[in-house]
């Protein structure tokens, strides 16, 4: 499998494009692409590795993990998965922006197909296994590949720390519950790619949180 990542928007959310090496099919993994330079950057990106884009998938529907989704869906007629546990965040998504001093500049739209803990995505001769991990929202999600042997975590766990849990529907307990339960039982030298800021591995955040 190939990885690819790329940083957009103001709060520097990492959106990841998983490719499989003997298909070119491709899975975009939180695109948080809202200036119209980002979108012209991923498009550049496709036609230059001659990508399939076959899913876009996000790890929780806050709107810096969103903002290129119609875009892409629209562009590359590709359907689009995550929780339904977070579809309340669709709903703000608008006020959300105004909230901190965004144009709303593309739709928000809904998944086309929901995701839930043990479901596995597709794509090529790859996969990637989803992990239910609540706490940050009520519907974040967790992709695992075993090919690669890493975790794309979103705004679970972070290189030291993990996420908020001051927005509606957020629970520290349940959070950090999830986080022991469901990601630190992984090897200790699993790579961790999360939502914002750099990689890290289960090992070096379970001497953290353990």
């Amino acid at each position: 499998m190939l990885l690819h990542t790329e940083c957009f928007n103001p709060y520097h959310t990492n959106c990841y494009f998983l490719t499989d090496e003997e298909s070119g099919s491709t899975v975009i993994i939180d695109p948080g692409c809202y200036f119209r330079r980002e979108r012209t950057r991923v498009q550049h990106l496709i036609r230059l590795n001659d990508w399939h884009i076959v899913q876009i998938l996000a790890t929780h529907l806050h709107i810096d993990h969103i903002f290129g989704v119609h875009f892409l869906t629209k562009a590359y007629g590709c359907p689009f998965g995550a929780s339904p546990l977070d579809n309340d965040w669709i709903d703000r998504a608008p006020d959300r922006c105004r909230e901190v001093g965004l144009e709303v500049r593309m739709p928000f739209v809904y998944p086309t197909f929901y995701l839930a803990h043990g479901d596995t995505v597709r794509f090529g001769s790859e996969s990637l296994s989803v992990l239910s991990v609540p706490g940050h929202s009520p519907g974040s999600l967790v992709f695992y590949s075993p090919t690669a042997r890493c975790l794309f975590s979103g705004d679970t766990l972070f290189r030291g720390g993990i996420g908020r849990t001051d927005l509606p529907g957020g629970n520290r307990r349940l959070l950090t519950e999830s986080i022991r339960h469901q990601l630190l039982r992984f090897p200790d030298d699993t790579a961790v790619y999360p939502g914002h800021y750099e990689p890290t591995t289960v090992g070096a955040e379970k001497a953290m949180l353990l």
